[in-house]
């Protein structure tokens, strides 16, 4: 497992990634490659192949899709796979046929020509996705395997399988010598309190090469979520999480406006009938302002389209839905 900007990315998440890119590239590139032969011309079927790829590959990964809990939900993640190319493909076509009017030699070919490459890329990206929920269904394990329980210091056992207990280990054998004996890669210390932990045995197990970790790391590691049930102040001082700096707030914020830029005018059509139905509907404004509170404090106005009356609020303090609520 490799950790990235932080977070930790599994191998096997890697791979698929892969995988799923050299897909949509190939299957783009096949199909565009065979429509410039037909038509005699020559086109630049590997940048467009891999910028479409890259685009894709972008919205996927925006949408949740390379997370593990996406993988139990079959229908949300097909419909997340269909919305990633539904709003790829006309921002595709639309920017290559700008790109082609400033230069005709760079995209000679027509967006019918795209279609069949996007599509095959759908049905391929759809076909692993169901093959690799079929071979996670036959594999139970999540990528490791739990050889045993060792009971350390005065720790009441939490678990119903059986367990080595440290303090009775007969002929002296340390925790390294038992680790040695089961193969062991990882050693977990999921101990509530500290206090007698063999710290010296933990340290020759470190130092012959057994990677020991704590068990809110190694739970956020595999499952990508934090224990609260097991959480203390100390672990998330000493994480490495909640790290600002002026070159990440920079990215964060160009990426915002510019896919928040890219979402408006996307859905420009879809505003303007939101827009008339509220305008049709009654007297009012369309828009409904509202204060926010954001990062350090700072006071932001909100804009949403209007869902309720005028002056549903009028003294400002927002109220919980309830049955029959007179305010829509």
């Amino acid at each position: 497992m490799l950790r990235l900007f932080r977070h930790y990315v599994p191998l096997p998440t890697i791979a698929f990634a892969a995988v799923e890119l050299f897909f949509l590239f190939w299957s783009f590139y096949v199909y565009h490659t065979r429509a410039a032969r037909n038509y005699g011309i020559e086109s630049g079927s590997i940048n467009l192949s891999a910028a479409f790829a890259f685009s894709v590959f972008v919205m996927m990964f925006s949408l949740g899709l390379y997370s593990r809990v996406i993988f139990v939900r079959r229908r949300e993640m097909l419909m997340r796979i269909l919305l990633s190319f539904c709003f790829v493909a006309p921002l595709f076509i639309g920017g290559v046929a700008i790109i082609s009017s400033y230069f005709p030699q760079s995209a000679a070919l027509s967006h019918e020509n795209f279609l069949p490459g996007m599509l095959f890329g759908l049905f391929a990206i759809a076909g692993t996705r169901f093959l690799i929920l079929q071979l996670v269904a036959a594999n139970a394990n999540r990528g490791f395997l739990v050889v045993d329980y060792l009971r350390l210091a005065n720790e009441a056992p939490r678990i119903a399988s059986t367990f080595i207990d440290h303090r009775r280990v007969q002929g002296g054998h340390s925790i390294a010598q038992i680790a040695e004996e089961k193969f062991v890669d990882e050693i977990v210390v999921a101990v509530r309190d500290r206090r007698g932990l063999p710290t010296e045995d933990l340290l020759d197990c470190k130092l012959g090469g057994i990677n020991v970790s704590e068990y809110l790391t190694f739970w956020e590691r595999e499952t990508g979520k934090i224990d609260l049930e097991a959480l203390h102040p100390s672990w998330l001082c000493f994480s490495d999480g909640f790290r600002i700096n002026w070159y990440t707030n920079l990215v964060k914020r160009l990426f915002d406006i510019v896919v928040s830029l890219i979402a408006v005018a996307a859905t420009l059509p879809i505003i303007a009938l939101i827009a008339a139905a509220i305008r049709l509907e009654g007297a009012g404004p369309i828009f409904y302002a509202q204060e926010r509170v954001g990062l350090n404090g700072r006071r932001f106005r909100l804009m949403k389209f209007r869902s309720m009356s005028v002056n549903a609020e009028t003294d400002g303090v927002p109220v919980w839905a309830a049955a029959n609520d007179q305010r829509t």
